[in-house]
């Protein structure tokens, strides 16, 4: 008989539904979603058929009216019902570390006497009384939980920074790569595609993310920008996502025809527009991870990645390059060595 596991987490992404399937095969899994979706991400994800029982709890008007402010802030008043009644001998605990949902579960589950686990990203730093009041929050993570499963290295740092004692282990967030293999894509709509975005004979540099500051996009458009004329003239530059930076973005390309928008698509095209692609760019201000990155290192591309991406432990000489998250000629430069050598570009996506 396979140990029980409930997982309870935010919302419903794309490679979570991919975790979550595989650890159904080592447990008798319940996942609880806080809600279906929130405020800025488009994905139509279903959760019917699915190899474990799935729980979607509703957010209450009180969390209706603080997501305005806070968008990854979930409680409802059937989270009592669900953590009181959870079967499962173990709990794992993600999104955020301070709200209603999240403490309630994590209370209850400690007065039955469960394993309970922690799973988040990197914290946030903070300094003087900013951190101090963070220790505050993170008294019940401290307290209560069995271990931490931190997101990636700078993860296990971070917890470990702020004071947690009990053991930290690096599970960083993945993928199916099956879904982003070139030979196990559909090659009619991938052919399809390369002649409706007219991709063939131009060495493509995709990037993808949320269309706001954090994600860096003004930064990739701006590295872009910058390279030699040569260089553009046999490149793209391609902009997978929405957001309210839209209008701003577009005015910053505005007048280079090599900068192509293509707005939001479901995760079931997103694979075809990485193998479509030859180079990733990604110079986002801050990620806990990066899910991208293992995308790009999945549909063999070499990657040009911020230094302030925690994803960044996945690239190395023999795949890409890290760059100063801020210093736009650090990210020309690489665009700059892998336009300009066809051996090195290709070696590196091997």
């Amino acid at each position: 008989m396979k140990p029980s596991l409930t997982f309870y987490t935010n919302i419903i992404s794309p490679y979570q539904l991919d975790f979550f399937d595989e650890l159904s095969n080592l447990f008798s899994l319940q996942v609880v979603f806080y809600a279906q979706n929130e405020s800025g991400r488009s994905w139509e994800m279903s959760v019917t058929d699915l190899p474990y029982k799935v729980v979607v709890l509703e957010d209450g008007l009180t969390a209706r009216s603080v997501k305005k402010l806070m968008t990854s802030y979930h409680y409802s008043m059937d989270i009592f019902k669900v953590a009181s009644r959870d079967p499962s001998n173990s709990v794992i605990l993600g999104g955020n570390y301070y709200i209603p949902n999240t403490l309630i579960a994590l209370f209850l589950s400690a007065w039955k006497g469960k394993k309970i686990y922690w799973y988040g990203e990197k914290l946030f730093s903070a300094e003087g009384i900013k951190k101090k009041f963070k220790k505050i929050l993170l008294q019940p993570i401290m307290i209560f939980t069995d271990a931490i499963f931190a997101v990636g290295e700078s993860g296990i740092d971070s917890y470990m920074g702020y004071g947690y004692q009990k053991q930290c282990f690096n599970i960083p967030y993945n993928i199916n790569n099956n879904k982003f293999y070139k030979e196990l894509l559909d090659l009619n709509k991938l052919n399809s595609l390369h002649e409706t975005y007219n991709s063939k004979d131009k060495i493509i540099i995709l990037t993808s993310g949320a269309l706001i500051k954090r994600k860096g996009i003004d930064t990739a458009i701006k590295s872009y920008l910058d390279l030699k004329e040569s260089d553009k003239k046999k490149s793209e530059l391609w902009i997978l996502g929405d957001g309210p930076d839209e209008k701003e973005l577009k005015s910053l390309a505005s007048g280079c025809d090599t900068i192509k928008f293509l707005g939001f698509k479901q995760p079931s095209d997103i694979p075809y527009f990485f193998n479509l692609s030859d180079i990733f760019l990604f110079c986002s201000r801050y990620d806990g991870w990066g899910v991208v990155i293992n995308e790009a290192l999945a549909s063999g591309m070499p990657i040009v990645v911020s230094d302030k991406v925690a994803a960044k432990e996945f690239v190395s000489n023999d795949n890409g390059f890290i760059c100063n998250c801020e210093v736009i000629s650090d990210y020309t430069s690489a665009l700059e060595v892998l336009i300009g050598n066809d051996k090195l570009r290709l070696n590196m996506a091997l």
